[in-house]
């Protein structure tokens, strides 16, 4: 009987033993996980602080191709001033040419209607 009470003993012992051994293993693991979940608490803050930063990008992103957008079609539109002012200049010179030939023509008509006055005088007194 007292061989079976020690060897019940030693068992009782034995899983004591291995139940605090087991106790230690579980609190480690809890203080592991633990130190885990802070880990990955302040990961979720760095990645959200990261997606904001990477939503202030996009937005500046889109910002900068619709500035980009603008300047173009702003630089298409000097370009199409440009050529139109060019256009006009044009336009500006060839009046100011027909000016000039209608000028001349208008004198030419006036000394013309003066020679014909004449020529009636001298055709009126001759006739006369």
């Amino acid at each position: 009987i007292r061989i079976h009470h020690a060897e019940m003993l030693r068992r009782v012992f034995c899983t004591w033993r291995g139940l605090v051994r087991s106790s230690k293993e579980v609190s480690r693991l809890k203080a592991t996980v633990s130190e885990f979940e802070k880990k990955n608490r302040e990961l979720k803050r760095h990645n959200t602080r990261l997606e904001q930063k990477v939503d202030d990008m996009r937005k500046e992103v889109t910002f900068i191709r619709k500035d980009a957008i603008k300047q173009e079609a702003n630089s298409e539109a000097r370009q199409q001033l440009a050529k139109l002012t060019e256009e006009h200049n044009e336009v500006v010179k060839q009046h100011d040419c027909l000016l000039e030939k209608l000028e001349v023509l208008e004198a030419t008509i006036e000394n013309q209607a003066g020679v014909i006055r004449e020529k009636d005088k001298e055709l009126g007194t001759a006739g006369g």
